[in-house]
């Protein structure tokens, strides 16, 4: 049986029909992590293959399950011959020898405070019919059943393609599904994530723009994405805005949100006599990938508004060519 989904994302809304009362959420699918507002992001990197990983993340307010309690693994990913978005490691609901006896088609996310959005890459399609869209599902705080977006697969066999999804109102439990049609779950095919990024941060708030400067004193700003370093940036004051506000700890860079981790802080880099914020941020975190023309800088002033600036840049060192093959289930 041959099953045809569109090339583009889906949105089913719920509205609490089992409950009597209607849930009044209003939840969107997001189509890139650069669109949740103050993400922490979780990459599954450096932990060994085959890690346990059900409470790992317990310290960032996530705890992962399976219906039958079984273990899930952090994998290491790029051993198989897999491309996905952060290598080597990726979240798994696989089956691993000597420990789980057999995959799960699904993977729970429980959250231990309230949050507005949340999304990750996810992969581990093989042109099989049996696995054709992936369901992620958010529950209020009552756990009824806000929203769910669903996402076609492209069968290309890699953790590439991004689902998200945002709510006005908060969600304290996550689930992700792996379907064969929408109303029969995959049989065979695990749920595969990398770079889990989640938000407690109400979205529907709109951030304050800001002027950033991406390494100060560079007009044409090259971005070297193999570069393990970090880069310069610039949050520019101005009369306006008085950057000695800003909350230096939710400052996040790029897609992925890379961290702030030194810098010179307060200086006045551009010579026009307002004090600028200079901070170093981790470019391998910060997402920045080849052919990208623009990066972002969002976070929040300490009085707790949003703020957000976005400067062109210049990707170097893209050379180099991935390659894929089928892996097991």
């Amino acid at each position: 049986m041959n099953w045809k989904y569109p090339a583009v994302g889906f949105l089913i809304i719920l509205c609490g029909l089992a409950f009597g009362d209607p849930i009044g959420a209003t939840v969107s699918q997001l189509s890139s992590p650069d669109e949740i507002l103050s993400p922490q992001r979780i990459t599954f990197e450096g932990y060994p293959n085959e890690t346990p990983a059900n409470t790992l993340f317990q310290g960032q307010g996530l705890l992962f399950s399976r219906d039958d309690a079984e273990a899930i693994y952090i994998l290491d990913w790029s051993s198989l011959g897999r491309v996905t978005t952060s290598p080597r490691n990726v979240l798994a609901t696989t089956s691993v020898y000597g420990a789980n006896s057999r995959w799960a088609t699904h993977l729970n996310i429980r959250s231990s405070v309230p949050l507005f959005a949340i999304g990750a890459y996810f992969g581990n399609d093989q042109s099989d019919p049996d696995y054709s869209l992936t369901r992620l599902s958010v529950y209020g705080l009552s756990d009824q059943l806000l929203g769910s977006v669903e996402i076609p697969v492209n069968n290309n066999v890699s953790v590439d393609q991004f689902i998200g999804i945002q709510s006005d109102e908060p969600f304290l439990r996550v689930r992700i599904e792996n379907f064969e049609t929408p109303q029969t779950p995959s049989d065979s095919y695990s749920v595969v994530l990398d770079d889990l990024v989640f938000s407690n941060v109400k979205q529907s708030l709109m951030p304050i723009p800001i002027l950033i400067d991406i390494k100060p004193g560079s007009s044409a700003n090259p971005v070297n994405v193999k570069s393990r370093g970090t880069i310069p940036i610039a949050i520019l004051g101005r009369e306006a805005f008085n950057v000695v506000n800003v909350d230096r700890a939710s400052l996040r860079f790029g897609p992925n949100g890379g961290l702030p981790l030194n810098g010179p802080g307060l200086v006045d880099a551009n010579d026009d006599g307002f004090v600028d914020l200079v901070l170093h941020f981790d470019l391998q975190e910060s997402g920045i990938t080849c052919g990208m023309e623009s990066a972002k800088v969002s976070g929040s002033l300490v009085t707790g508004e949003l703020i957000e600036g976005v400067d062109s840049i210049r990707t170097e060192g893209c050379n180099s060519v991935a390659t894929t093959e089928r892996s097991p289930r």
